[in-house]
């Protein structure tokens, strides 16, 4: 097996225009072979090639739990985009590991980060990510809000009410729309009375045109049909 990792690396490393295919399907074969291919995959991470770092990152992705101990390095390096990158292709992999790694990125100096692992961490269904998702209701910046209260939306714990309700006065529309459509979602009828108000006197709108008058009152009708 050791020749043919080899043979695939180089296939890989080779940087000729022409050989962008061959190069993808040697990253997915590296993939399918599995553990014994996790340490010479991992030693193109920091490769100058951007092009063979993100294939190998993500063949790494596709192997998966036994990945771990490469990829979440890579979740603290110091490019940002980098970061993002890394989030993308972890967030495939449902293990705890990954829970704890992304709630501590929650607190990452760049917004884009933070965005990006907010609106991951919906995707696991583990009740640790309430509080941390909770805790950036308040950030700064307007898609960290929107991504976490969507990703609460999607855990659908009634720990999460308060947090949501705080939001429902928030200056921009696209997050009050994603936290009144959270709770239709969750189905707690603490949240009528503010879901009232919001249906009669809320125009804004979102970017995509949606109106958070119409979110509040389809979360209403959501609530009252479960109860």
């Amino acid at each position: 097996m050791t020749q043919e990792i080899d043979a695939l690396i180089t296939i890989l490393q080779n940087k000729n225009p022409g050989q962008v295919a061959e190069r993808g399907r040697a990253a997915e074969a590296l993939a399918r072979l599995g553990t014994p291919a996790l340490e010479p995959l991992a030693a193109l991470l920091n490769s100058e090639d951007n092009a063979m770092a993100g294939l190998a990152l993500a063949a790494l992705g596709r192997i998966g739990i036994p990945a771990l101990p490469f990829l979440l390095p890579r979740l603290k390096h110091a490019d940002s985009q980098v970061r993002c990158h890394t989030v993308d292709i972890v967030a495939q992999i449902r293990d705890p590991q990954v829970v704890t790694a992304f709630t501590a990125l929650l607190a990452d100096e760049d917004s884009m980060v933070r965005s990006d692992v907010a609106s991951k961490l919906g995707l696991f269904a583990d009740p640790r990510a309430v509080e941390p998702l909770l805790s950036v209701l308040d950030d700064q910046d307007w898609e960290v809000r929107f991504e976490a209260a969507g990703s609460l939306a999607r855990l659908a714990d009634r720990r999460s009410v308060e947090g949501l309700l705080a939001i429902c006065h928030d200056p921009d529309a696209d997050v009050r729309w994603q936290a009144v459509t959270a709770l239709g979602q969750i189905g707690d009828r603490r949240a009528l009375p503010v879901l009232a108000e919001l249906a009669q006197t809320d125009t804004g709108e979102t970017q995509q045109g949606e109106t958070v008058q119409q979110a509040a009152s389809n979360a209403i009708n959501k609530i009252s049909q479960a109860h």
